[in-house]
């Protein structure tokens, strides 16, 4: 049996990245080594390891976060705080954190690392390019009990740089249920005796109506299509029959021939008695249009028997 220490272990910073910018097309680069207008061809960012297994873990953002990712099979438990799951979780967790920094900052080729010679190389904005791509560190600093009933999503999305129309796992973790069993011997009198009890674990998402928002990186709902999910059933709002129904404005599921969608983020489904597992989820594809990744600090669950 592990034994974890419940003190504050503080994160190391394994990697950090500067910005990059590159000038306009118009800008040579060898005569205007001073260019002043550019875009942006990478964020800055850092990449933080620790070992959340069994621990409550926050992090403390600055005001120009863009993304955020978190490995190692971690599970969100607020906006900035998650936790790990022993024999679920990798003992090295990491976090991974891109920044967004103003348009305006994207002036010189000195951020690039280069600085072309160019003395000093201390330009206009270089400082609070600094100070934006700062960030407080993670902390794991006490033992995390999932609450009975709630849920908690993995964080799966992973990058932001993916190519669209990706599929996405979602995948939450809800703490231990067991259900208990009397097998029962009955004599020539007809009389039960109890023989034997059984106890199965990892009953937290039988039999449950599920509720899920999934919410976008840019604060919109989720459009997500081809959704699938095991030992479940969705609730469909809305079946399309093409062309006269559309279904785009139905707040849920809607049935697409074959197909799941969803158009609202929302996502409800109902599971049997057969799933039986550590981790539950379902799966989705980012609809053509949607320009979005899934928000898994913003999105909610919520689970209920039937």
């Amino acid at each position: 049996m592990k034994l974890f220490a419940l003190i504050s272990a503080a994160s190391a910073a394994s990697k950090t990245w500067p910005s990059q910018c590159s000038p306009d097309p118009s800008v040579d680069k060898a005569t205007d080594p001073e260019w002043t207008t550019g875009s942006w061809t990478e964020q800055c960012g850092s990449q933080f390891s620790f070992n959340p297994v069994n621990m409550t873990c926050s992090y403390s953002p600055n005001n120009f976060e863009s993304y955020k990712f978190l490995g190692g099979g971690a599970f969100i438990s607020g906006e900035n705080e998650f936790f790990g799951v022993n024999k679920l979780t990798e003992e090295a967790g990491d976090l991974v954190v891109f920044y967004a920094n103003s348009e305006s900052y994207c002036q010189y080729n000195w951020w690039n690392g280069t600085n072309n010679n160019v003395e000093g190389g201390n330009y206009e904005h270089a400082d609070a390019v600094i100070a934006e791509c700062t960030t407080s560190e993670v902390n794991c600093h006490s033992k995390f009990e999932a609450v009975p009933g709630q849920y908690y999503f993995m964080e799966t999305t992973n990058d932001h740089r993916q190519a669209k129309v990706a599929n996405y796992n979602f995948q939450f973790y809800g703490a231990d249920e067991e259900i208990t069993y009397n097998i029962d011997y009955y004599d020539n009198n007809n009389t039960a005796t109890t023989e034997k009890t059984i106890q199965l674990g990892n009953q937290q998402y039988n039999k449950k109506q599920f509720n899920i928002y999934i919410h976008g990186s840019e604060g919109r709902p989720m459009n997500l299509m081809n959704l699938t999910c095991t030992h479940c059933e969705f609730d469909v709002t809305c079946v399309r029959d093409a062309p006269a129904e559309l279904c785009n404005t139905a707040t849920g599921v809607y049935k697409d021939g074959d197909l799941f969608a969803t158009d609202t983020g929302v996502v409800s489904f109902k599971t049997n008695d057969q799933v039986n597992t550590q981790v539950y989820g379902f799966s989705g594809t980012q609809q053509a249009g949607e320009v979005q990744i899934p928000n898994m600090w913003k999105s909610t669950i919520t689970g209920a028997p039937l």
